[in-house]
């Protein structure tokens, strides 16, 4: 499955667990791959480069010194992005949208993913300009497993379903059709009432 492939295993196995209680509040509960990831990947990073460069685009002329290196370089390439990709980017999205909600939940009413696949990672663990040599690839992990979900306008909720061993918190998202907004909601309320994760605190690193 996508959403688990090279998951943390603090990640990977909360999510287990979480999915087994669901299972235990009587959902039917199947594993499936998704399908357009590759593709949808690569139009939301062609809109999300063009739409940051349009946003940010009188602030990088102004104050320009206020960019981390590593932001800057990648809106300054986001710029070159050419037009034609944009508007095939924006085009694709409604027949990837209809083929998906026949593929995927014409079998399922709701999807469980992990929210993110990584443990939460620390500023310095992040940081692409100064921080490890796998800074950028981890950053870029943050937002891998919403963002087929941000592309298409699906309606989703994140809740918390453990903690890492860093005593931060892990979470598991749902995902429905459009409008299914309150499916999501029941599903993810059924799932705070089987735990009492989302009562729990996380640690506050100094």
């Amino acid at each position: 499955m996508h959403f688990l492939e090279n998951a943390d295993q603090p990640v990977a196995l909360a999510f287990d667990e979480a999915v087994r209680g669901l299972a235990k509040r009587g959902a039917t509960v199947r594993s499936m791959a998704l399908p357009f990831l590759d593709a949808i990947h690569a139009y939301v990073n062609v809109v999300m480069g063009v739409e940051a460069a349009t946003i940010h685009a009188e602030w990088m002329r102004q104050r320009t010194q206020d960019y981390a290196p590593h932001t800057s370089s990648w809106l300054y390439a986001s710029c070159a992005i050419p037009g034609t990709y944009y508007v095939e980017a924006l085009s694709r999205r409604g027949p990837i949208l209809t083929e998906f909600l026949k593929e995927v939940f014409g079998r399922v009413d709701v999807l469980a993913t992990p929210t993110i696949p990584i443990c939460i990672p620390t500023l310095a663990e992040t940081d692409v300009d100064e921080g490890p040599a796998d800074a950028r690839a981890r950053s870029s992990r943050i937002w891998a497993n919403t963002a087929a979900f941000n592309y298409l306008g699906l309606p989703s909720v994140s809740v918390s379903c453990g903690f890492d061993p860093n005593g931060l918190p892990i979470g598991i998202s749902f995902t429905g059709r459009p409008f299914a907004e309150a499916c999501v909601l029941k599903v993810a309320d059924a799932y705070q009432q089987e735990t009492d994760w989302h009562m729990r605190r996380p640690l506050v690193l100094a």
